[in-house]
């Protein structure tokens, strides 16, 4: 069972929650969605082997409003499917598009590829498409996400109402964007707290860190009931940022979940961090692991080890501090 934040109280677990890497396409506004070959075979193959269970690679045919000489993981291309594909062992490989983009062959080819997952940006504007590409992706035997955007921008009846008319469509999830990054922790407990108890439908939630309530507006998401939970390494994402995929895993791995491979996303966070120039300093790794299994420098454990053993000898120590309290 999984302790939730600060005490005692017993929860259900963490393990049912689902992590979907989104680097490569929210980080691509960015860059314009040029990424350089070795930095998305890093995030792809990383996030695989790290245990993340979706990996989005990309848009298909383009964002809302595509610029000029936009790249590679702003198309999503057969050529750069067949080589994410490869990268791949156990995710799901994910793409995500816009209807108004996009044709019925693009659904076939994107099958034929090998995507595992499709997540429809829903058109404010043209709810019949949205619809028509709901039900075209579950003929083509895709999973489907359904993702709604500018969440804070809602009021709680229109979201009630477009979520009840896409939960008919029997999607696998439906995704809810903080895309503005304004949302508090209450604000998402209102949001989720409703939804998941009204529909039979699982919710995703995507969270931008512009008021730096990212890591606490994922938190109370899952804690009221989202299954999926969008991130990215090192936050790498449109404006501010995206949630830290390596933030959300030390948080899960300190409250029981250890599913994921925190020393690799550790590792390709910081290689984000630095390679695309999306901080100043790398990433106080052994400070995370500290956190991550309450112990202090009081504990003294040699700073000097690798970062796997390092991890390792902090587990243990951490567990030894929990066996002595009890």
């Amino acid at each position: 069972m999984t302790e939730w934040l600060g005490g005692n109280k017993q929860m259900a677990t963490m393990d049912d929650v689902k992590l979907i890497d989104v680097t490569l396409r929210d980080g691509g506004y960015k860059n314009n969605f040029h990424f350089p070959a070795e930095i998305v075979t890093q995030i792809v193959s990383n996030a695989d082997k790290a245990g993340i269970e979706y990996v989005e690679v990309g848009y298909r045919n383009g964002v809302w409003e595509t610029p000029p000489n936009i790249g590679p993981t702003g198309l999503c291309s057969k050529n750069y499917l067949a080589s994410c594909r490869n990268l791949i062992r156990s995710s799901k490989l994910t793409v995500m598009f816009h209807p108004k983009n996009l044709q019925k062959s693009d659904l076939d080819e994107m099958r034929a590829c090998e995507v595992d997952c499709v997540r429809i940006s829903f058109p404010v504007n043209d709810h019949k498409l949205g619809f028509d590409y709901i039900q075209l992706a579950k003929q083509c035997g895709f999973e489907v996400f359904v993702n709604l955007t500018h969440l804070s921008q809602k009021t709680l009846d229109e979201l009630d109402q477009l979520v009840g008319q896409i939960a008919l469509c029997k999607p696998n999830a439906i995704g809810l964007a903080d895309s503005n990054g304004y949302l508090t922790p209450d604000s998402v407990q209102s949001i989720f707290s409703y939804l998941t108890k009204k529909y039979k439908v699982d919710f995703c939630f995507h969270a931008h860190d512009n008021l730096f309530l990212a890591q606490a507006n994922a938190y109370t998401a899952i804690h009221h009931g989202a299954k999926y939970i969008d991130a990215t390494f090192s936050g790498l994402g449109k404006g501010v940022g995206n949630l830290r995929m390596e933030g959300i895993v030390a948080l899960m791995s300190s409250r029981g979940c250890m599913k994921y491979d925190l020393c690799t996303i550790l590792k390709i966070a910081d290689l984000i961090n630095i390679k695309m120039q999306n901080g100043t300093q790398p990433l106080p790794m052994k400070a995370i692991i500290m956190g991550i299994f309450n112990i202090s420098v009081r504990d003294h454990l040699d700073d000097n080890l690798p970062i796997e053993i390092y991890y390792e000898a902090a587990k243990q120590c951490g567990a030894k501090k929990i066996a002595s309290q009890n």
